[in-house]
């Protein structure tokens, strides 16, 4: 198991960094392992061993990115507080950015435990 705060913990958090800035700066279809691992300063074997593949990688990093932020807001009553974070999920997975935090998901989720760790997130 990964120690938190330690090598493997800091490899990730720029490996998922690297990602997102230059899902920012190239776009999808320009990012490749090799371009993630010299952002990243890991090497590309550092990126496969880990993660598999490119598919694999954004997939972990899109459910990263489905984590909540905070908790959501307490309006007094569990009915408003369901309906204002069903409204909330609602928009946020309706977006471009939240259907292709899905759609990564999904498709680099061979054995669907990043599909699983989404629904943790709702559910909890």
């Amino acid at each position: 198991m990964a120690r938190p705060g330690g090598r493997s913990a800091r490899v990730q958090e720029a490996v998922h960094a690297a990602v997102r800035d230059l899902l920012g700066e190239v776009g999808r279809d320009a990012l490749t392992v090799p371009l993630v691992a010299a952002r990243a300063g890991v090497t590309p074997s550092t990126v496969y061993r880990r993660w598999g593949d490119l598919r694999e990688l954004l997939s972990d990093v899109a459910v990263e990115r489905l984590r909540p932020d905070a908790d959501p807001a307490d309006l007094g009553g569990l009915r408003a507080d369901l309906e204002a974070w069903a409204e909330q999920f609602l928009d946020e997975m309706a977006s471009p950015a939240g259907c292709a935090y899905i759609r990564d998901v999904l498709l680099g989720d061979p054995d669907g435990e990043n599909a699983g760790r989404c629904s943790a997130y709702a559910a909890q």
